[in-house]
């Protein structure tokens, strides 16, 4: 009974990623019903003498919103492979079957064809048109429009595959507008619905009444009608490497509980696959996005839903994402109606970017009750030609052939008052000779304050190195001057093999810091990966640092009072590191959920996750 009941869930819940998937609304109207050629799922109850059936037409009947502020959707896919039927099962005292036209175990592919969608506020005329498929021509069609939840939506669907379809009738009969229309000659119908108060609304279009035996089902869709018009402040163009910030303001809106959050993606990472899979039991059950795994034997992510968290959202998101194309940030809750959302682009690929921002009612509803969206263009930085100094006989510094600016790093939204950092972050000098790499947790302080700003600034007057050494490229000032890092940070340099002086080796290549306090340079055990040329260390405080080239091997000569590096272990003692890894991805903590960023994913999940987290 349990495997039954579980491949009957599959069933439908497929149903639903297909049904809901069209991400806009829709209409349609004219008296008819959906043939064998036409149909997805059908599901036969039977009991107390009598036969009704619930039938799903297959997809390509699309809504699409008009009117409203249109937003940029990732283009998805959906994929189904898994069992085709179920049945005939014993439920409440119903005999219920399960028959759906998908072929058994064969990928059955599901393209939504738009990618905008509308968002509305209360006083946006709301308007929709259905573009269903020509098969329906002329038919007349019922539309109901619900203002619903997620949890009763699953609850409906749950009780039909239960045998039960009059909760899902009732969720229609309280519908808060209907109406019938019949469809054009190519199948398409335009329909006005008007103005909606704020919330979550579900749009139902059917070839019957609530009333009827049976029940044909042409397509479904969600309406969104947010509470508060918004203003998104972000500049059209940054530079790889720049902390970009967004402001988002409420307009109206009093003071409460608001979650900010948004998300700045790649155009090219701008999509997904969503494939469901099932072998007709619970833990065969997976729901994925472009591989990454969304839901897990009925859970999503592994877990349920109750116990999705920022960072596991964050996990997921990253491996949809990909490598180097976005960044994520979420805000705590605040009473304030305007926040500064700050994004680490360190790291990404430039290109055009989709910045989407929403704010959320933390007070309980946990509502999407403002959103909006920008484009920007990330560019990689590219400075000026500056002619090469002349060379010297005997030089003691090597110069970098193009100086460095410096750098700020903003670390004001992502460190808490203990000084601890809530995401991991990256900063790198204009140069992109050095890069800082913090990871989550970390506890940054500065006079016992937290560290709120990091600077990467060249030191134009370098102290001198020593006599057995020589400086390899810039020296850096890493500020604020004493800043100390618990654990110790990561620190890499790259160098050029070329500017390396006679007779000095790569392996004898080492990070060091400037001890104010001895005149003196601390070497830092490193790792040098030759074939990427580059040193790693890790350091505790800031102060200057360099790479330097060593020509002698330190030798200790018993008449020497004082020697070039102190045999006295520094306080600055660091364990070698793994390289790590050039170009993580710099993506702070993440809202609930995926944000419009991938709305489409989100309210594909709400209705199916839902449906498949059986009671």
């Amino acid at each position: 009974m349990m495997k039954k009941r579980m491949m009957t869930a599959t069933i439908v819940s497929f149903l639903i990623l297909v049904s809901m998937s069209s991400i806009v609304s829709a209409d349609g109207g004219t008296p008819g019903y959906i043939s064998e050629s036409d149909k997805l799922v059908e599901v036969t109850i039977q009991g107390n003498g009598s036969t009704e059936k619930i039938i799903i037409a297959k997809e390509g009947n699309w809504f699409k919103t008009i009117g409203g502020t249109s937003i940029k959707i990732p283009t998805i896919k959906l994929v189904y492979n898994g069992v085709n039927s179920v049945g005939p099962y014993t439920k409440n005292g119903k005999t219920i079957t399960i028959n759906s036209t998908v072929g058994d175990h064969q990928d059955y592919e599901v393209n939504y064809p738009y990618t905008t969608h509308s968002l509305y506020l209360p006083t946006d005329n709301i308007s929709v048109t259905l573009d269903a498929s020509s098969n329906f021509s002329n038919y007349i069609t019922y539309f109901y429009l619900v203002k619903t939840s997620p949890t009763e939506l699953k609850n409906a669907f749950a009780d039909m595959v239960d045998g039960n379809s009059q909760t899902f009738r009732n969720l229609l009969n309280k519908s808060v507008w209907n109406t019938s229309a019949t469809l054009d000659s190519n199948g398409d119908v335009t329909l006005n619905i008007g103005n909606l108060s704020a919330g979550d609304y579900v749009l139902v279009a059917m070839f019957n009444q609530t009333g009827d035996k049976d029940l044909h089902i042409l397509s479904a869709t969600v309406i969104e009608v947010l509470d508060y018009a918004s203003t998104l402040t972000a500049p059209s163009s940054a530079y790889v490497g720049d902390i970009l910030q967004a402001t988002m303001t409420l307009s109206g809106a009093p003071s409460g509980n608001y979650r900010f959050g948004g998300a700045l993606i790649h155009e090219d990472a701008y999509s997904a696959t969503l494939k469901f899979t099932c072998e007709g039991n619970k833990s065969s059950t997976k729901l994925t996005a472009d591989g990454v795994s969304l839901a897990e034997s009925w859970k999503i992510a592994g877990v349920g839903l109750s116990n999705v968290n920022a960072s596991i959202a964050k996990e997921k998101i990253e491996g949809i994402i990909g490598a180097n194309k976005g960044s994520v940030v979420y805000k705590t809750v605040t009473s304030s109606t305007s926040q500064t959302l700050s994004f680490v682009t360190s790291g990404l690929e430039s290109g055009k970017y989709i910045l989407s921002v929403g704010v959320w009612d933390s007070s309980g509803s946990n509502r999407l009750v403002a959103f909006a969206q920008k484009e920007i263009n990330l560019m990689t930085y590219t400075p000026e030609a500056v002619a090469a100094p002349a060379p010297s006989p005997t030089p003691t510094v090597t110069p970098s052939p193009t100086p460095a600016a410096p750098v700020t790093l903003d670390l004001t939204d992502i460190i808490d008052e203990n000084g601890v950092i809530q995401q991991s972050v990256q900063a790198s000098s204009s140069d992109e000779m050095l890069t800082l790499s913090i990871p989550e947790g970390t506890r940054a302080l500065v006079g016992g304050e937290p560290v709120t700003q990091i600077t990467i600034e060249p030191v134009a007057e370098a102290p001198e190195p020593p006599s057995n050494a020589y400086v390899v490229g810039t020296v850096y000032d890493l500020g604020p001057d004493g800043a100390t890092f618990d654990p110790p940070i990561t620190l890499k340099m790259n160098y050029d093999p070329e500017s390396l002086p006679e007779g000095v080796s790569e392996e004898n290549l080492v990070i060091a810091y400037y001890d104010r306090a001895t005149a003196q340079w601390i070497e830092l055990e490193t790792t040098v990966d030759t074939a990427t040329h580059t040193l790693t260390a890790t350091v505790s405080h800031f102060t200057e640092f360099a790479a330097l080239a060593k020509t002698v091997a330190p030798t200790p000569t018993p008449t020497e009072t004082v020697t070039v590096t102190p045999t006295a272990t520094p306080t600055e003692t660091v364990t070698p590191t793994v390289t790590p890894t050039e170009t993580p991805t710099p993506v702070e903590e993440r809202a609930p959920w995926l944000w419009i960023a991938v709305a489409v994913i989100v309210l594909i999940l709400v209705a199916a996750i839902y449906l498949m987290r059986r009671r």
